[in-house]
């Protein structure tokens, strides 16, 4: 028998966040998929709920306590959050405030971070990165899943030239990436949200549960 089972998704407009949505409505297994944002999905299904909400106070809603997933791929840049506190509201306090609602359910909460995240990092943005994966060791959630994938692959609705460059510079050098280097190999976003997916229709483990881009890659 199909596990029956619902879905809160935070950042379903994002690179990761709209094929993670769709791969959730897919799935027979996920009866009931509430997106939470700042504006509705294009995609309409019946069995999506979407929620507007500015993320300031989400234990107000119901759905809490019947859910069985939480999946967060909210993420900016710095360019388009214009400064360091205005990223870390995005990147930091939203993820916060989505575990601790996720705790109320006993839900299993699932970050999309990113390859080189941690709390001791010179660098503001995987600091940042590691420090939510901190947070979250933490928030008493029962289980937590991380993934840290590098160089996105995928067609966004944003121009990011930093990201677009990225992409230039790995197709014409990606086959040098062997050995130690296979890591920081591109991933298709795509590949990400079926990863996700993959280990939300696990067995339910107990523990932190951290996800490299070279894992990401050779789920199937």
């Amino acid at each position: 028998m199909a596990q029956r089972k619902i879905a809160v998704i935070a950042g379903a407009s994002g690179l990761i966040g709209k094929h993670l949505l769709e791969q959730l409505l897919a799935s027979p297994e996920y009866v009931r998929v509430i997106s939470i944002g700042r504006r509705k999905p294009a995609l309409q299904d019946e069995k999506l709920e979407p929620v507007i909400s500015g993320f300031s106070d989400l234990k107000k809603f119901s759905f809490w306590t019947e859910t069985n997933e939480v999946f967060c791929c909210i993420g900016t840049t710095m360019k388009k959050a214009g400064s360091k506190e205005a990223f870390r509201k995005v990147d930091y306090e939203i993820p916060v405030r989505l575990a601790e609602a996720a705790a109320l359910a006993d839900a299993r909460f699932h970050l999309v971070s990113s390859i080189g995240a941690s709390a001791e990092s010179t660098n503001f943005y995987l600091r940042t990165k590691g420090e939510t994966e901190a947070f979250l060791r933490s928030a008493g959630l029962r289980s937590v899943h991380i993934y840290r994938p590098s160089l996105l692959l995928g067609k966004r609705e944003e121009f990011r030239f930093g990201e677009r460059l990225g992409i230039v510079l790995y197709g014409a050098f990606s086959w040098l990436m062997l050995g130690p280097l296979r890591k920081y190999r591109g991933i298709q976003a795509a590949k990400v949200a079926s990863a996700m997916l993959y280990f939300s229709l696990r067995k339910a483990e107990t523990g932190f549960f951290v996800h490299e881009n070279s894992e990401l890659s050779d789920v199937s």
